[in-house]
């Protein structure tokens, strides 16, 4: 609160959330990224993607001594991160969708856009999340990945099966720990 109390175009840009149903134009996703960015880093960096570039490289670092790594440094806690860009658009967007309804919240028979495209998707008459536009791991770093995996498993793969070896390298539980 004292973030929104001490920053007013961080309000503005609140109370203009819902006056479409289902666009977030540019200059108001902005100030949502940076309200987010303060929320996350006490500096005055704007851009979401180098705040959580920042956090994640502060906590898991490589040069750091292991004793000053996370409690948890056998595995990366990616929820402790502010969400990528991509991510926090979809989340302006489904956030704006529910603000309009809100907002006409009086209409008696309002007529709703879709909320496809709003942040969400219609797949099989069910309603279901948008999380991100794209790939969740840059080109870059799955091609990396997959010829360190390709050096030490030389068994072919299809790319496919790659991203996901890596993902559950990365987010799945080590099985001695149970």
């Amino acid at each position: 609160m004292k973030l929104l109390k001490s920053r007013p175009e961080f309000v503005e840009a609140f109370c203009t959330l819902g006056l479409v149903a289902d666009v977030v134009d540019d200059m108001l996703f902005s100030k949502l990224e940076h309200y987010v960015c303060l929320m996350y880093s006490p500096g005055n960096i704007v851009d979401i993607n180098k705040v959580r570039s920042t956090m994640f490289q502060s906590r898991y670092s490589i040069g750091l001594p292991q004793s000053m790594l996370s409690a948890q440094s056998s595995g990366i806690d990616l929820s402790l991160l502010p969400p990528c860009r991509g991510s926090l658009h979809k989340h302006a967007l489904r956030a704006n969708y529910q603000a309009f309804i809100c907002r006409h919240a009086h209409v008696a028979k309002l007529e709703l856009l879709s909320p496809s495209g709003c942040g969400w998707t219609v797949e099989d008459d069910t309603l279901k999340i948008d999380w991100v536009d794209g790939d969740i791991i840059p080109t870059q770093l799955v091609d990396i990945l997959a010829e360190q995996s390709n050096d030490d498993d030389v068994q072919e793969a299809d790319e496919d099966d790659v991203v996901d070896n890596i993902i559950d390298d990365i987010f799945c539980d080590d099985e001695d720990d149970i």
